[in-house]
């Protein structure tokens, strides 16, 4: 047989994804703030696109619409028109609802400074402030902080007076950690409370009181006083400090009712509105080739910014739309009347790609009459009820209902998870009891035997 290199042609099909394509999907998941950067972004990049000052001519019932969720945010609209005024000031709240607000790190290197320390001490308290997560933790051990040769002695006296500062605890490597250093610092008054938490913790965390007065040889009263004490401390350090950034929701979308009916508004008003500048479109004409060839590149992104961001309200509102239509028992019921449903049958409705179904819900946020919702929020899986039906429950709602009547309970008597299968089960729900326990579990609801303890706590 004989070996070789010769040239063959040869007709193939394949998809190739264009740069313009894969610039389309990318803006498809992008939320309505990180499309607004984008956008603000092009407009300082590309110079044929300039921000649209005249505002945009609308029918008069999508005009009373905007007005209706206007008044849903309380933005206090002098008129019913959408003008560029209203449009700055809009966007100008947005950005200063965004909470800009001292951070955990500056406080507490504010603070650190203000002791009589040396620059070599401040060196350390930044390098051990930067490894604090959000709660006030220190996400990694001290070791692995240090640089060869630092002094580890001087290096834990740096950490035990971060954990001083204010918020007490911050530093901590856990929970116990954190309520320990707050209970000798802020209660030493109370030894019996830092007794309990330094040597009885497990037993603590299980609620278990008798073993603990039992095993420290605590009395009622001291125990009672003990736990007074333990219940005013913070598990999270920074889980209070005042300075932490809020972090807001800007809905993308509004469901309002409106003449009988749920309407859908895509929330874009306080977005950059951009065209493509006729001057320039104009000069290109008589412009060197070199620049004609620059400017109809620039042209060309212009030209598709506009064709994909108008593409990218049109998908969100028929999806919303869709989701408006399939959950009409929720809109006008509440959460608890959620139905099952997949991103495969609302992209088979519109005719789209589940994948495109998947983005665009992605980080997206609908605020209803029942509240901010996230896109995904309506997609949930279904329980086969006991006549096999699979139209009445979804997961969402059987949730819904095991959060009610659990926050309803009788404190004396608190529903177990078998409580909560038998009375779905009444509801007409075939459900396995550790499918409950989960239900419970990602709800953040403890269970039966804790809730009963801490309700004997209460009294």
């Amino acid at each position: 047989m004989q070996l070789g290199q010769q040239l063959v042609q040869k007709q193939t099909q394949k998809l190739i994804i264009t740069q313009d394509l894969r610039q389309s999907i990318e803006l498809l998941q992008l939320s309505g703030l990180e499309l607004a950067a984008r956008i603000e972004k092009e407009l300082l990049e590309n110079p044929l696109l300039e921000e649209r000052n005249e505002p945009q001519a609308e029918p008069p019932e999508q005009r009373e619409l905007r007005r209706l969720a206007a008044e849903t945010l309380e933005t206090g609209w002098s008129d019913y028109g959408r003008t560029v005024v209203d449009r700055e000031n809009r966007k100008q709240e947005m950005l200063e609802n965004t909470g800009q607000t001292e951070s955990l790190a500056d406080h507490l290197l504010w603070q650190y400074r203000m002791l009589s320390v040396t620059e070599e001490d401040i060196a350390l308290a930044e390098l051990i402030v930067s490894a604090l997560d959000e709660r006030g933790f220190l996400t990694r051990p001290l070791e692995e902080l240090l640089e060869e040769g630092t002094d580890r002695s001087k290096a834990e006296r740096v950490l035990q007076q971060i954990r001083e500062l204010d918020p007490v605890g911050c530093g901590s490597q856990n929970i116990q950690e954190a309520l320990l250093i707050q209970a000798r610092l802020l209660h030493p008054d109370q030894p019996a409370c830092a007794l309990i938490l330094e040597q009885y913790f497990p037993e603590l965390e299980e609620l278990n009181l008798d073993r603990i007065a039992a095993a420290s040889g605590l009395s009622a009263a001291e125990m009672q006083k003990a736990l007074d004490c333990i219940k005013s401390l913070s598990p999270l350090p920074a889980g209070q400090f005042p300075g932490r950034n809020s972090s807001y929701i800007i809905p993308d979308l509004y469901v309002i009712k409106y003449a009988g009916s749920h309407q859908v508004i895509v929330n874009d008003d306080w977005m950059p509105q951009v065209t493509v500048s006729d001057n320039l479109r104009t000069l290109m004409q008589a412009g060197k080739p070199v620049d004609q060839e620059y400017l109809q590149s620039k042209l060309n992104a212009a030209q598709w910014l506009l064709r994909s961001v108008e593409q990218r309200k049109q998908t969100l509102l028929r999806v919303m739309q869709a989701i408006v239509e399939l959950q009409q028992d929720f809109f006008e019921k509440g959460p608890g009347y959620l139905h099952p449903l997949t991103l495969k049958t609302v992209a088979t409705g519109l005719g789209l790609h589940e994948s495109t179904i998947s983005r665009i819900t992605t980080n997206k946020y609908v605020q209803t009459p029942w509240g901010i919702f996230e896109l995904k929020f309506f997609f949930s899986s279904s329980l086969a009820s006991k006549t096999g039906s699979l139209d009445r429950f979804s997961s969402r709602s059987l949730q819904e209902k095991i959060k009610d009547w659990i926050a309803t309970e009788d404190p004396e008597h608190p529903l177990s998870d078998q409580d909560l299968v038998d009375r779905l089960s009444e509801a007409g729900v075939e459900i396995a009891r550790r499918t409950v326990a989960k239900y419970r579990q990602v709800l953040q609801i403890l269970p039966v035997d804790r809730r009963k303890k801490l309700n004997q706590l209460r009294r």
